[in-house]
């Protein structure tokens, strides 16, 4: 891997910690960005290790700037704040269970490709990540998978990953497996059962990582958000007057990145088969990750769990 030029390096750190200064960043937040340690992030910055630039790239992409290696002028190196310009995203699709809770119709079909007034249920939720410009679909595949071989042909962009654990664990298996993808880029992770009515859903500006979630009040016995501040402070299974998991969520790199490794880890333990990945994600939650909720409508995203899901929304759709 080609090193840092050292004549370089400085004004390059100097730019860093100039954009840090302006922006009122610490370098324990950019450690937390970055999900390393404050001291690696001090000798970083300080000039004290050899940086590739890789490395490089993914500190000025921590601060917001655009990474600019100009090798032409003697490998000088111009991190600049960042113009407006498309991200690179990915989006990973859970696609690989059993749909157990919609027998008969899943005992010969994947639950994701059951259709909705003939249209399968994960094809609203490409149209809406293509709709945003989305580089990248990772369908992660397991039960039925030969029947999701349609996608890749029809739509440019789709991937199919396969979970050959999908039977011994839980979702935590998906994500364990779509782990590098999910770390390249900011990335969106969707369960591929949902019925999205509208394309333009996730055109939206997102500058920070989070779920999406409606607000409902009263008990749920689903899964919930605590919030404090604007922020999540806790992801589990019921709550009171608080928002509801709707089963897409978004990451930048650096959170992708970090959640990506821990499921990954965590996927490796037996006791954890079990688990939901987004289990481990509530940990690094009490551990500092730092999350939103993109909040939306009842309706804009509806999750079709039971044959009479399927029923009600064909029935509110024909209305």
């Amino acid at each position: 891997m080609k090193r840092v030029i050292n004549k370089t390096i400085s004004s390059f750190l100097a730019s860093l910690r100039g954009e840090m200064e302006a922006g009122a960043v610490t370098q324990t937040a950019l450690a937390k960005r970055l999900g390393v340690s404050r001291p690696y992030v001090t000798k970083v910055l300080s000039g004290d290790v050899n940086i590739s630039f890789e490395t490089a790239a993914r500190f000025a992409e921590a601060l917001g700037m655009d990474f600019a290696p100009d090798l032409s002028e003697h490998g000088a190196l111009s991190p600049v704040r960042r113009r407006a310009r498309k991200r690179h995203e990915v989006a990973i699709l859970m696609a690989a269970g059993l749909g157990s809770r919609m027998r008969p119709l899943t005992d010969k079909v994947a639950k994701p490709l059951v259709p909705v007034l003939g249209r399968p249920l994960i094809e609203t939720v490409i149209a809406a990540l293509m709709k945003r410009g989305v580089d990248d679909i990772y369908v992660v595949v397991g039960y039925r998978k030969e029947q999701f071989k349609s996608l890749a042909k029809k739509y440019s962009g789709i991937r199919l990953i396969e979970n050959r654990d999908y039977r011994a664990k839980n979702n935590i298996g998906s994500i364990a497996v779509a782990a590098a993808q999910m770390a390249s880029a900011d990335c969106f992770v969707c369960e591929a059962d949902l019925f999205v009515p509208s394309e333009n859903l996730l055109c939206r500006p997102l500058e920070h990582s989070g779920y999406f979630g409606k607000f409902l009040p009263g008990h749920s016995d689903d899964w919930v958000f605590e919030t404090s501040a604007g922020r999540i402070t806790r992801i589990g299974k019921c709550g009171d007057d608080c928002f509801n998991m709707v089963g897409i969520s978004y990451f930048r790199q650096p959170d992708a990145a970090r959640i990506a490794l821990a499921v990954q880890a965590a996927a490796q333990q037996p006791e954890n088969a079990q688990l939901f990945w987004d289990d481990i994600v509530d940990r690094l939650v009490k551990d500092g990750l730092d999350l939103t909720i993109h909040e939306v409508n009842p309706g804009e995203i509806v999750e079709c769990d039971t044959v009479q899901d399927l029923r009600n929304l064909e029935s509110s759709l024909k209305i």
